[in-house]
């Protein structure tokens, strides 16, 4: 796995691709020290300094443990990682992995390259170091000693790279595309007598010798007057050339050819037109292709390249259209004619293009290949030929060949979705007025360019809302494109259909069978499902028709409805929907056993991502009549949907499994009653809740099955316990804890006695409380289930801060914070923060205390999961106490902040009361 840090602008760390979290300043600024000093020790006491120079050291060190144990986690085990190295810490990345670092590299590279005479690979170079820029260095931590200091540094050497540049440039003749930044840069950099010679030459070059002899005289008189020197022998050479005109510093030849013309501007797009010009920049990049399904904007994206590229390429772009040619054969000829070349007789094309194109770099723009991808050879016979060209093509297929650098464009941004859609329904219909559901439309059809424009040209007859409701089924909504539009782009089904016709038959019935899954799925569940294979499942992703990322499949849902009509006309649809269920019942009966255990956090993820799958089963096994398969699955995942907070998916789908399955198995209807009491719990729905549990209880007791009987007796003793029956807790308790000594089950173990814990902490009975808890702490990390020790942790902290133990219970809490992450388990988050805000209190801070209780309630409200009634009166005690503190405003406005910020930002703030 790739880890790449990112320091020219913002702070950013990516792996394979994808930004990962980084927590707040004052993580981020330890991440920036320790980069900025990558594969250097840093000792602990430097650390400190830097960031909390005014803070008490042991305080300090105990806040630089949290951070670094945060960023160990946002790190992730990869190619680059955070180590403990005595006396201190150390960030262990290839040079290569920042881009500070390769800034540097390619910068000299270029510098070196412009003085052997190599403008061309100078600017090559020089383009791709700058191109790395985002904005100032660690921009959101620019704050800091250390990040000014490495800021001031680079900035000087991007300065320099920016005149090499320049220089390379002038060198190649395109004075026009320098000018502009030149005139900028001589504005903020007056006393740089290479930048003020750059800007005479490429004035000069423009025409524009009056200006160039203008710039010489304000640069004589700023130097005399600020320095109180005469300008260099090399200012004074140039200006003598000027007044001469020497032939020396006249601009070299360029043609030109004509770009078709886009008839508006591209909205949006940005950072990927920076990324492709970037790319297609750089000396060892020969050949680009863009891929995407259809109507993703490949072709609109390539012309806006080439319109960048044309003045800073010596040989300038030329666009070439080969959506007409059929065959491989005649691509070709239709480049030849694109570059107005005629081959000499007996000539071949390749070699008439390769004569023609010289030496000097020329972009060809080959759009719309995916019909003829077998003349890939033919476009590498090109590349050999002609070291000067620079293909970029489109295509829904990638062309396979080695020099390739395959660039998907993906679907637009939500704010850039909505210009697009504005933009077009204003064309249609002058008076339109943006709407609340515009976001919700363009969302539907996940950014896709034509499908925003295909709807936005209904407006004229269907208002955003009304058009909103129709899009359930998308494509019969998304025709009528303009008619200067190809036939294939007039409507989204024509659009899918082409790539659809372009298959092979066994990848159109993989494609049509691939519908069956929601939400995408893994590899091996595609390959079983759909009778498959991964060469079958490659292809489909080549033509732009599936995405493979990391071992999962996904399929855009305008193209899986297309593919979903083809199912449904196949005679096996049911067979493949009968597979699609089988799979998923397999997977939910694998899991059970791991998700109480060490692999908890593996296995939740897993289930995650496919619980669209798995709800489509579930809902499938029940409108077919096949309830026992329905149950089975429910069942099984009863403690998924608890702990990653689907109560009320998980809570419906177990209640409709039991009704359809009428008399199972009872040892499959005592785990599912019990699924439905833990959900039904943890919306507060206590009545219902008891009810499951007492039918639980009986179909445990009748099959003599001690370890579920324990089981219910924990859940109904919570009942009791919630309800105020101390007694009743007790003793269901007490004989809970006793069965499951008796069968040796830790973990149950564990539960019981951290509840026994938590009811003598009601009573008061903190030293009773202690040892309870401190046994279930034991048994939780024997068992190594990581849900049931964070829970213990909590407890144990709650009965610390209830004997003013501060720091031993904050170590706990800590501790508690670490798991809960792990497992992605949000209503422990939202305990935690209530249980956290108790120290807040002790600390003095009544202000930060309703700050995370604010937290704790979005949260809360968010998921579905109502309080329990020990920390509900935990709860209404510290919002008492932190309001006797403080004025009703202050009250009101600290809970509101609370609410509006994220889970991670309620961390971060919680742990800056330690800092």
């Amino acid at each position: 796995m790739r880890v790449e840090f990112e320091m020219l602008g913002p702070l950013v760390v990516r792996s394979e691709g994808a930004a990962l979290a980084l927590g707040g300043g004052r993580q981020r600024a330890l991440l920036g020290l320790l980069l900025v000093h990558a594969n250097e020790v840093m000792p602990r006491d430097r650390i400190v300094d830097e960031l909390w120079p005014d803070s008490e050291p042991a305080a300090a060190t105990r806040s630089l443990h949290v951070y670094v144990s945060s960023l160990r986690k946002a790190l992730g085990a990869g190619a680059a990682v955070l180590v403990t190295r005595p006396p201190g810490y150390a960030l262990e990345a290839p040079p290569e992995a920042i881009d500070a670092r390769r800034f540097e590299r390619l910068a000299a590279e270029g510098r070196a390259a412009l003085a052997d005479g190599d403008a061309e690979q100078a600017a090559a170079c020089l383009r791709t170091a700058l191109g790395l820029w985002r904005g100032d260095v660690l921009a959101d931590i620019a704050d800091e000693r250390f990040a000014a200091l490495e800021a001031a540094r680079l900035a000087d050497l991007r300065l320099a790279a920016l005149e090499d540049l320049l220089a390379a440039e002038l060198a190649l003749g395109r004075h026009e595309h320098a000018l502009p930044q030149l005139e900028t840069l001589v504005a903020a950099e007056p006393l740089r007598e290479r930048l003020r010679a750059q800007l005479m030459l490429a004035l000069y070059r423009s025409g524009r010798q009056a200006e160039a002899l203008e710039v010489y005289r304000q640069t004589r008189r700023l130097l005399v007057e600020e320095l109180g020197i005469e300008p260099g022998i090399e200012l004074r050479r140039l200006e003598q050339a000027i007044l001469a005109q020497s032939p020396e510093i006249a601009p070299p030849p360029k043609p030109r050819r004509a770009l078709p013309t886009p008839p508006s501007s591209m909205i949006g797009r940005d950072d990927e037109l920076a990324t492709l010009t970037g790319l297609l920049l750089r000396d060892d990049v020969r050949l680009v292709t863009l891929t995407g399904p259809g109507g993703v904007g490949k072709t609109r994206l390539a012309l806006e390249a080439a319109r960048q590229l044309d003045d800073r390429l010596a040989g300038g772009a030329c666009f070439v259209d080969v959506a007409s040619v059929r065959s491989a054969s005649l691509l070709l000829p239709a480049v030849a004619r694109a570059l107005a070349v005629v081959p000499e007789p007996d000539e071949a094309e390749v070699d008439a293009i390769a004569r023609v194109l010289h030496r000097q770099p020329t972009l060809l723009v080959l759009d719309n290949l995916e019909q003829v991808v077998d003349a890939a050879p033919r476009i590498a016979d090109l590349l050999a030929a002609a070291p000067s060209a620079i293909v970029l093509a489109t295509s829904r297929a990638a062309l396979r060949l080695l020099s390739e650098y395959e660039h998907p464009v993906p679907p637009l941004r939500g704010d850039d979705s909505v210009a697009l859609f504005c933009r077009r329904a204003r064309a249609v219909q002058p008076s339109f007025e943006p709407s609340a559901a515009i976001e919700e439309i363009c969302a539907r059809l996940e950014g896709l360019p034509l499908a925003i424009e295909l709807a936005a040209a209904r407006t004229r007859v269907l208002p955003p809302d009304l058009l909103l409701e129709r899009l359930e089924h998308r494509l019969p909504m998304l025709v009528g494109g303009a008619r200067d539009l190809p036939e294939r782009q007039r409507t989204l089904e024509a659009t899918i259909a082409w790539s659809f016709e372009l298959l092979e038959p066994e990848d159109r019935v993989a494609f049509a069978r691939f519908s069956v899954f929601s939400d995408g799925s893994r590899l091996e569940a595609a390959e079983a499902v759909c009778e498959t294979t991964v060469d079958v499942l490659e292809r489909l992703a080549d033509n732009s028709l599936l995405r493979i990322a990391d071992g999962r499949i996904a399929m855009l849902e305008t193209i899986r409805e297309f593919a979903a009509a083809r199912l449904a006309e196949s005679p096996d649809e049911q067979r493949v929907r009968h597979r699609h269920l089988a799979w998923f019942v397999a997977l939910a009966v694998a899991a059970e056993p791991e998700l109480p255990g060490t692999r908890q956090t593996e296995w939740f993820d897993r289930l995650q991502v496919d619980q669209a799958n798995i709800r489509a089963a579930i809902r499938y096994a029940l409108a077919v009549g096949r309830g026992d398969d329905a149950l089975t699955a429910a069942a099984a995942l009863r403690h998924f949907w608890w702990i990653r907070a689907h109560y009320g998916v998980g809570r419906r789908l177990l209640e409709d499994a039991l009704a359809a399955a009428g008399e199972a198995d009872p040892a499959l209807r005592e785990r599912a009653l019990t699924g439905v009491g833990i959900l039904a719990a943890e919306q507060g729905d206590f009545a219902a809740a008891a009810e499951a549990f007492g039918e639980a209880l009986v179909l445990a007791r009748a099959q003599g099955d001690t370890g579920r009987t324990a089981v219910t007796l924990a859940n109904l003793g919570n009942i009791a316990f919630f309800q105020g029956d101390v007694r009743s807790a007790r003793e269901a308790y007490v004989e809970g804890l006793r069965l499951a000594r008796d069968t040796g089950a830790l973990r149950r173990v564990a539960t019981l006695s951290e509840n026994l814990g938590l009811l003598e902490l009601a009573e008061g009975n903190l030293d009773l409380a202690v040892t309870m808890i401190e046994n279930a702490i034991d048994a939780a990390r024997s068992a190594g289930d990581f849900h049931e020790l964070a829970a213990c942790l909590r407890s144990i902290g709650r009965v610390r801060f209830a004997r003013g133990e501060l720091e031993a219970a904050e170590a706990h809490f800590l501790e508690s914070l670490e798991l809960v992450r792990r497992i992605g388990d949000q209503r422990s988050l939202a305990d935690w923060l209530e249980g956290w805000a108790r120290g807040c209190i002790a600390r003095g801070e009544p202000a930060r205390c309703l700050l995370l209780l604010g937290a704790a309630d979005a949260l809360r409200e968010a998921i579905g999961a109502a309080r329990a009634p020990d920390y509900r009166r935990w709860y209404d005690e510290l919002l008492a106490s932190a309001a006797s503190a403080l004025t009703a405003e202050t009250v009101e406005s600290s809970l509101t902040a609370g609410r509006l910020l994220t889970p991670d930002a309620a961390v971060v703030e919680a742990l800056g009361g330690i800092d």
